[in-house]
């Protein structure tokens, strides 16, 4: 969809971003006859969030490696604990670089 300020307000503030698991797991693991794929998808662009979430299909889609679990809290109260993964992202149509983080 393009950017255009009916398009904001109707659909709020998105972006298009490849996820996948990190260059050092795509490298490494291609180097012995793995696939990581890389998934488009639509980012909510969260500017007061403190950290980032992804649909847990989309972890397992992407095969990103499990680090740890985050205790997650909710409105109205604590929604317990999920698991976290790195992962890499790249913004579509844009020129910025990867990112590498964590997410939940």
């Amino acid at each position: 969809m393009p950017f255009t300020p009916t398009a904001l307000l109707q659909q709020g503030p998105h972006i298009a971003i490849l996820v996948s698991a990190t260059r050092w797991e795509v490298e490494e693991g291609r180097s012995v006859g793995l696939e990581f794929p890389e998934l488009p998808v639509r980012a909510l662009i969260h500017t007061g969030a403190s950290l980032t979430i992804i649909n847990p299909q989309i972890a397992a889609t992407c095969k990103l490696k499990q680090t740890g679990h985050q205790k997650i809290n909710a409105v109205g109260g604590e929604a317990g604990d999920t698991p976290s993964s790195l992962l890499r992202f790249v913004f579509q149509k844009l020129n910025y670089r990867a990112w590498t983080l964590l997410a939940w």
